[in-house]
């Protein structure tokens, strides 16, 4: 789902700080890739404070095209598409693992949520752009699996923090808020009791989460180490196997 960047849509796309010149800078990315560009993109004009836009969802599937092709700086990217995955299911209405199907945060269907008092009238999303984001929204359903996945696998334990937040779209998609919030507190040397007094882990999460440990052991042995520390003696081996 590639909204040609010609697409009058763009102009009605919005994101922390109203419409911007999102695709015009995403051509300038295909073209020649500039890592300042990119890391001002991703978290000054797609992303704010765990928010989401309608603009990010329309930039996700261009980012993770230039991924594939930009194999040399595809870290950054990958780094970005994990985090904003544990910020797009931080929405889930059951509090649980709910699959890739459903509401994301900041892509909402309802004409109404968009009617923002801070976009001038003139540059809203109308009602016949709910049917482009509702095809945003099944192209993250569809690719989320696959985007988790390639960024857990980029984990190689040369930075920690890196490392985590690459796993956290994955631990999200499997598990939930908990998980992810998990893999932070450590990446930040937080003690785990004093994480999961904030963020107690459910099933669901611990099954996630053990399914990530059996991933990373060959990547970074200490993310591994720790999250089987938790979640070892709290679930049987046989209830991950269908996640890996």
């Amino acid at each position: 789902m590639h909204i040609p960047f010609s697409a009058p849509i763009w102009s009605r796309l919005y994101g922390p700080y109203g419409i911007q010149d999102v695709a015009g800078i995403l051509t300038k990315l295909q073209k020649s890739w500039d890592e300042d560009i990119a890391k001002d993109l991703f978290w000054e004009k797609l992303h704010h404070q765990e928010d989401l836009y309608p603009v990010t969802f329309a930039a996700f599937p261009w980012l993770w095209s230039f991924s594939e092709r930009e194999s040399h700086k595809n870290i950054d990217i990958l780094d970005f598409l994990s985090f904003t995955m544990k910020c797009a299911r931080s929405s889930s209405e059951d509090g649980g693992a709910t699959g890739i199907k459903g509401k994301f945060q900041g892509l909402s269907l309802r004409l109404g949520d968009h009617q923002k008092n801070w976009i001038p009238e003139h540059c809203r999303l109308t009602s016949e752009d709910m049917e482009t984001l509702a095809a945003l929204e099944d192209w993250y359903s569809a690719n989320s699996s696959d985007i988790a996945n390639t960024c857990a696998d980029a984990v190689n334990g040369n930075n920690d923090y890196l490392d985590a937040i690459l796993s956290v779209g994955y631990a999200s998609l499997h598990g939930g808020d908990a998980a992810a919030n998990l893999i932070i507190g450590w990446a930040d040397k937080l003690e785990p009791t004093e994480i999961l007094e904030y963020y107690p882990l459910q099933s669901w999460d611990l099954s996630a989460l053990s399914a990530l440990s059996k991933l990373l052991a060959p990547k970074n042995d200490r993310l591994a180490s720790f999250l089987e520390e938790i979640v070892g003696p709290n679930l049987p081996c046989e209830k991950t196997e269908s996640l890996i």
